[in-house]
């Protein structure tokens, strides 16, 4: 019967197996003895993706989302309120309400202090909640619209994108005092960052680009062109890649973090913005703004494998360590779209798949030569 199957889609016409999914895919050629399939992707509320488990009323026009690993709580910015509102990680619930500056925009967790640090893009500040009371513990004068933040773990400080001033207020968490100011590209949106090379990576909305600062001497190393108006950025470090989120584009560009190079571009949703990354199954979570779903890209593919229905307006984004679920703030909902993620469904590819499929074929090798241009699907 696997025999027969495999000789049907040999003898196939090339129409019927060269397809190329939704959502990403790759183009067969017959120069190279490389194996090549292409499965097909999934999607729908509980696809490979996930399903939502839980749905979180926070404040108004909720923002941007970060996990505290120490408390195990999720803080996410709600911009029409001036607060932060803080999630149990364990009961889904609103536990707390901080007040912070005005229009609070994004969050990031610093690790080594155990503080979370929140931009306010209308009072050009950063505000500075202790984690274990969460209340404001300081106050930290920054450029003109602070945007997105991000803490690097290597040398213990907090990187803030101020979009009006085009620079980045870079903080010392150990005493939150501004260490040094680097001048980027004209509004700088999110920053992420590396932890295989030590570097920022900041994305330059309205300049098409990436800039990349090195952590080690907080200057500006390189400028990678990308797709059109990017937001978001994550870091997977499974395999080393940079996934910047093009929200004019809907796509998705993945940087080689040992190169600087863009070496796949994926295609999300409508107008996509935040990003996470799932250690647990390692997939990429892409929060589709106006198509009201986030899209799931398998980093060891950068394949989208599924996408979750959710609120209005996704926004942030924030993947939770301890629990293992996904928090997508919806914007136009005032609330949070909790993910169950699923594990990665096996996808043919890898040699060892390849092999076991040849041997129980009958010792069937198929190349992209052999099949002088097509694509082998395994459904």
């Amino acid at each position: 019967m696997v025999l027969a199957a495999v000789f049907a889609l040999l003898l196939a016409p090339a129409s019927t197996l060269a397809m190329q999914p939704a959502g990403g895919g790759y183009q067969s050629d017959s120069t190279s003895d490389l194996p090549y399939v292409l499965p097909a992707p999934q999607s729908g509320a509980n696809s490979t993706a996930g399903s939502v488990v839980a749905t979180v009323p926070v404040g108004v026009y909720p923002s941007g989302a970060a996990y505290d690993q120490r408390n195990g709580d999720v803080y996410v910015t709600d911009v029409g309120q001036a607060s932060v509102s803080v999630i149990d990680g364990t009961t889904d619930k609103v536990t707390a309400t901080v007040p912070v500056g005005h229009w609070p925009i994004a969050a990031a967790y610093d690790g080594e202090n155990g503080d979370i640090y929140v931009t306010n893009f209308y009072s050009w500040t950063v505000s500075v909640i202790d984690g274990s009371k969460n209340t404001v513990s300081a106050t930290v004068k920054v450029g003109k619209d602070p945007y997105g933040v991000a803490y690097d773990t290597r040398n213990g400080l907090v990187y803030v994108a101020n979009g009006g001033s085009g620079t980045i207020s870079v903080i010392d968490g150990r005493n939150n005092k501004i260490v040094a100011t680097i001048q980027v590209a004209p509004h700088p949106k999110h920053l992420a960052y590396d932890g295989g090379n030590g570097d920022i990576y900041v994305t330059n909305f309205y300049s098409d680009t990436v800039t990349v600062i090195d952590g080690s001497t907080n200057r500006v190393a390189s400028t990678i062109p990308v797709g059109a108006e990017p937001a978001g950025i994550a870091y997977d470090p499974a395999n080393g890649g940079m996934y910047v989120v093009n929200f004019g584009s809907g796509t998705v560009s993945v940087i080689d973090g040992t190169t600087d190079k863009v070496t796949a571009t994926v295609g999300v949703g409508q107008h996509p913005n935040g990003i996470a990354y799932d250690g647990a199954n390692g997939f990429l979570y892409v929060a589709n703004g106006d198509s009201f779903t986030v899209s799931a890209i398998n980093g060891g593919t950068n394949r989208v494998v599924g996408t979750v229905e959710v609120g209005a307006g996704p926004d942030g984004i924030a993947y939770d360590a301890a629990n293992g679920l996904v928090y997508a703030v919806n914007q136009n909902s005032y609330t949070v779209s909790v993910i169950s993620p699923a594990s990665p469904a096996p996808e043919f590819g890898t040699a060892a798949q390849l092999a076991l499929a040849a041997a129980v074929a009958g010792g069937l090798a198929v190349t992209r030569r052999r099949l002088t241009g097509r694509a082998l699907l395994f459904n």
